[in-house]
C-alpha cells in the first residue's frame, strides 16, 4: 500500500505540524508514516483522508473508478482526474464555472423554447 500523505499534505500547503494539530497525532509519527518507517492503522487512514477531504482510496493510491465514470467522455475523465489535486479554493472556482456553464445552457434552452413558441404562432 502506497500512502500519499506527503503528496496530499503538500497539495494543501500544510506542514507535518499542521497535520499533527488537525488530527491530534504527533508530528514525529506523521513523519514516520510519510517516510514509510511505520504504517498507520485503518482508523488513522480514515482520519487523514477526512482531513484532506479525499477518499481513503485516493489516500492509499488506489486507482478505483466507479462504474458511473465508465461512460464519461475523454475530457470529462480528464476533469475528474485533476480534481483530487485541487485545493478547496480551486474546487470552488471550478464548481462556479461549471454552474455558470450549466446556467447558460438552461437559459439557452429556455430562449430556444420561447423562440419556437413565437414561431409556432
Amino acid at each position: 500500500m502506497e500512502l500519499k500523505i506527503k503528496e496530499y499534505r503538500k497539495l494543501n500547503n500544510l506542514t507535518q505540524t499542521d497535520i499533527a494539530q488537525l488530527t491530534g497525532y504527533q508530528q514525529t509519527l506523521i513523519s514516520k508514516w510519510e517516510n514509510k518507517e511505520r504504517e498507520p492503522n485503518l482508523d488513522v487512514i480514515c482520519k487523514l483522508a477526512d482531513t484532506f477531504n479525499i477518499s481513503v482510496d485516493e489516500l492509499v493510491g488506489r486507482n478505483y473508478k466507479k462504474v458511473a465514470t465508465q461512460n464519461l467522455t475523454e475530457n470529462q475523465q480528464k476533469i475528474l482526474d485533476i480534481l483530487p489535486s485541487l485545493n478547496e479554493q480551486q474546487c470552488s472556482a471550478v464548481l462556479s464555472m461549471i454552474k455558470a456553464f450549466n446556467t447558460t445552457t438552461k437559459e439557452q434552452v429556455e430562449m430556444a423554447r420561447q423562440i419556437r413558441k413565437f414561431e409556432d404562432k
